[in-house]
């Protein structure tokens, strides 16, 4: 019996290396054409990786009460001695309820 049943990585045909070598490269936020090159998989394969890796981080979201995020939700991020940067983006409406990036104001 293999450590890694019932775990995401359970019935893949992939080294466990590639698969963290796929989610490295999607945490670092590189391109599906990139990460297709870097690691020598197929598309096909890079997409449905990182869907599962979305799903991961959706529902750990869900347990730990990141579930609804709404503008009216406050939310601690970062902590004692992490400072949090923000930037500030501005969007504008057009036609259909775009929005667009509004420079200025």
């Amino acid at each position: 019996m293999s450590r890694l049943n019932g775990t995401m990585f359970s019935g893949s045909n992939l080294l466990y290396g590639t698969i963290v070598l796929l989610a490295y490269l999607f945490l670092l936020g590189i391109s599906f054409g990139g990460v297709v090159t870097a690691s020598g998989t197929c598309i096909q394969t890079v997409v449905h990786w990182f869907r599962i890796f979305r799903r991961v981080i959706v529902e750990d979201m869900e347990v730990f009460g990141w579930s609804s995020l709404s503008p009216h939700s406050s939310y601690l991020i970062g902590g004692p001695g992490i400072i949090v940067e923000i930037d500030e983006s501005k969007f504008g409406k057009r036609t259909h309820n775009r929005g667009h990036r509004v420079e200025g104001v």
